[in-house]
């Protein structure tokens, strides 16, 4: 029994220590990933890199509602071909409750373009995505967030990549469960 009192005690210090109040207008909000990979094949193209950013910057013009900016960069390199990818489009982000943690649902779109180094061939993309997820707040400014998106991507092929395809666009619908920070400024 007082192990339980113990546990609840330091349960109830922990949630009110770092209890939270609504996202405040006026707050700006920076998040994002950077990622880096190398690998080595037997086959075709040998060896890759790739090296992707993606910054998301909001701003909150209403107390848990943000509107913002995703951006996008990615370069993958290989022995045979180089291609990178650009894009930028707007988020909107809503958060429920006042507690430590906050679910929050936003939607986005994001433009994009992927080219090869070599060629005037194009991929243009357009992503429409939705995210549920919760921010878990360490800090006053600070939040671990998990989220799990789905996004539906419309692909329009153009210059040699229309070649691998029979259409010149491609469907392609993605779920993802993903892990971050998120800082409140």
């Amino acid at each position: 029994m007082k192990l339980i009192s113990i546990i609840f005690a330091i349960l109830f210090f922990t949630i009110t220590s770092f209890s939270q109040e609504e996202i405040q207008k006026g707050t700006y909000n920076v998040a994002g990933s950077l990622s880096f990979s190398s690998s080595s094949q037997d086959y075709s193209d040998g060896k890759q890199t790739e090296l992707s950013i993606t910054p998301q910057i909001g701003y909150f013009f209403i107390n848990n509602f943000a509107l913002g900016i995703n951006l996008q960069y990615q370069k993958n390199d290989t022995d045979a071909y180089s291609i990178t990818t650009w894009g930028i489009g707007p988020m909107t982000r809503f958060y429920i409750g006042k507690n430590i943690i906050h679910p929050f649902i936003e939607l986005s779109f994001l433009y994009g373009e992927t080219m090869p180094d070599e060629t005037d061939a194009m991929i243009i993309s357009r992503k429409i995505g939705v995210v549920f997820g919760l921010d878990y707040f360490i800090t006053n400014s600070v939040a671990l967030e998990s989220a799990l998106s789905y996004t539906f991507d419309s692909m329009l092929l153009t210059g040699v990549y229309r070649s691998y395809y029979s259409d010149d666009e491609i469907m392609k619908r993605t779920i993802k469960f993903a892990i971050g920070l998120n800082i409140f400024l």
